[in-house]
């Protein structure tokens, strides 16, 4: 349970930062 609670809290956090350099490319 620990371990899906750290995944889902860093989903959001790396999907924004891929997000950022796709846009930034």
């Amino acid at each position: 349970v620990k371990r899906v609670g750290l995944r889902n809290d860093d989903i959001p956090i790396g999907e924004q930062t891929v997000a950022q350099v796709f846009q930034s490319a």
